[in-house]
C-alpha cells in the first residue's frame, strides 16, 4: 500500500494457518492490526473528518478496527501507563542498571495498583478517592517507618 496513492477506507489483509489476521487500512495514515480474535469483515462505515472538504466524510471500516477504536478509550492504554508512571517517577540516580530498574518497577507498581483503585472505587460509586500522589505519599511513610520488629515466641 502506498501512502498517499490509495484512497481513505482501503483495506488489505492476510491470515495465517494459525488464524491471525495482519490488516492494513487506510486511514490518515497507513494503520496496521494483528488479531486473533476478529476478522475483517463485517464491514461498516464510519464519519470521520475530512480536512481537505472541511466536513464529515464516510469511510469503510473493517470490523477489528472498529472494535480496536471502541476499547481504546480514546488514548493508548500503554502511553496512558508511560504517561502516569512519569508524573511522579522516583527521583534515583545511579550508574548501576539494576538499581534504575527496581526503582521503576516499584513506580509501575504503585501506579498499576492506583489504578485498580481508581476501578474499585468507581464501582462502588465512590467520587473522592485518593490521588495518585497521595497514595503514593502514603506507600512511602508505611515503607519508611521505623517499627520494632516483633516475632511470635
Amino acid at each position: 500500500m502506498e501512502n498517499k496513492a490509495v484512497p481513505r477506507g482501503t483495506y488489505d489483509y492476510v491470515t495465517s494457518d494459525d488464524g491471525i489476521l495482519a490488516l492494513r487500512w487506510k486511514d490518515n495514515r497507513i494503520v496496521t492490526l494483528l488479531s486473533t480474535d476478529m476478522g475483517a469483515e463485517p464491514m461498516s462505515s464510519v464519519y470521520w473528518y475530512c480536512s481537505d472538504t472541511k466536513r464529515k466524510e464516510q469511510v469503510s471500516c473493517p470490523a477489528v478496527v472498529k472494535s480496536y477504536n471502541a476499547n481504546m478509550g480514546g488514548i493508548d492504554k500503554r502511553d496512558k501507563s508511560d504517561m502516569l508512571v512519569h508524573i511522579y517517577c522516583t527521583p534515583m540516580k545511579s550508574k548501576r542498571w539494576y538499581k534504575r530498574m527496581f526503582a521503576y518497577s516499584v513506580d509501575v507498581s504503585l501506579t498499576n495498583a492506583w489504578v485498580f483503585y481508581r476501578w474499585d472505587c468507581k464501582s462502588l460509586s465512590l467520587l473522592d478517592g485518593l490521588s495518585l500522589k497521595k497514595i503514593r505519599i502514603q506507600v512511602f511513610r508505611e515503607a519508611s517507618s521505623q517499627r520494632p520488629v516483633t516475632s511470635n515466641p
